[in-house]
């Protein structure tokens, strides 16, 4: 089975207290298939989400796959 580390995004976090639409981007280890294996992280930021992902495929010793866009 293959791994590796999927950085997705922005979708829809929902509204603030300011009553606009707040981003977010997932971060996954995922099977060949594309499926998650575990957690979903959620991360506010797209360079959060970049770091995140890089330091977990790096632990991990998995590739990236980052199709991830600003907002």
């Amino acid at each position: 089975m293959t791994r590796y580390i999927d950085i997705q995004g922005p979708d829809s976090g929902g509204i603030g207290r300011d009553s606009e639409e707040r981003p977010e981007w997932t971060v996954a280890v995922c099977d060949d298939d594309g499926n998650p294996v575990g957690a979903v992280e959620f991360c506010s930021t797209l360079p959060a989400a970049r770091k995140y992902g890089r330091e977990l495929a790096r632990k991990l010793r998995l590739e990236v796959n980052d199709e991830a866009m600003e907002a």
